[in-house]
């Protein structure tokens, strides 16, 4: 578990401080990079994903149908 925590630490994902009691405590990351990454990567793939759906959607209708 501290192996991971240093590792958390070291990516920025969480932060160390110390209280007035002195005790270190650790907190995630309100300025975390990586969590916009993955933000910005989730909406990229849901974009694409619509995008591909709405394209076979118009391919499957025939257009020169008689209505």
């Amino acid at each position: 578990m501290k192996k991971l925590r240093k590792v958390l630490v070291i990516l920025g994902i969480t932060q160390k401080i110390k209280d007035e009691r002195g005790f270190e405590r650790y907190r995630l990351n309100p300025y975390n990079p990586l969590s916009y990454i993955t933000l910005l990567l989730a909406l990229v793939i849901m974009g694409m994903y619509g995008f591909i759906a709405a394209v076979v959607e118009i391919l499957e209708d025939n257009p020169f149908r008689y209505q």
